[in-house]
């Protein structure tokens, strides 16, 4: 596929192809928002990777929400940058819920 439009008939089904990948992202969102572990991983592997995304989320043992960079995850466990500074883990039976992605 190319970079370069042919006709402005090529416009619509870019947009469409776009919008259906932006509301994929908003239900995994609203799930994560609601509890589902599975959905904040697909987030994180999406949006976590980078340094200047932070992700913020509660877990069930913390008063205080949580944010963190550099999001790593493998099998039911998710390694990442807490604050900046120190390399934390949870498990996915730690994690309550996700609060925002700031990117």
């Amino acid at each position: 596929m190319n970079n370069y439009l042919n006709s402005l008939k090529d416009i619509p089904p870019l947009i469409l192809q776009s919008s259906n990948k932006l509301e994929e992202d908003i239900l995994e969102f609203e799930k994560a928002i609601n509890g589902s572990f599975d959905s904040f991983v697909y987030l994180v592997k999406k949006y976590g990777k980078y340094k200047l995304n932070t992700i913020i989320f509660k877990l069930k043992n913390e008063q205080l929400p949580v944010s963190g960079a550099f999001f790593e995850s493998q099998d039911r466990q998710v390694n990442y940058l807490k604050n900046g500074k120190n390399w934390q883990s949870l498990n996915y039976q730690d994690f309550e819920k996700l609060v925002s992605i700031i990117y």
